[in-house]
């Protein structure tokens, strides 16, 4: 686990923007503050297209970023 997230509250979640139907790409997702960007995104609903040179470690950071939603 790279880092540490808080625990968001159901209220914080709601005051959060919605980015359904959106697509982001984050570069540099398999590590650090690129993944914690990913997993920002993808918890307010966007589909994130993670940028990344190896496909090993990024599908790695990809499962891991499932995990925590």
């Amino acid at each position: 686990m790279l880092g540490w997230l808080p625990p968001v509250s159901r209220e914080e979640d709601l005051m959060k923007p919605s980015l359904e139907g959106k697509v982001v790409l984050v570069t540099g997702a398999n590590t650090g503050i690129g993944k914690q960007t990913a997993r920002c995104f993808a918890r307010m609903g966007a589909t994130v297209v993670l940028g990344v040179r190896s496909l090993e470690r990024g599908e790695a950071a990809a499962k891991d970023i499932r995990q925590c939603l």
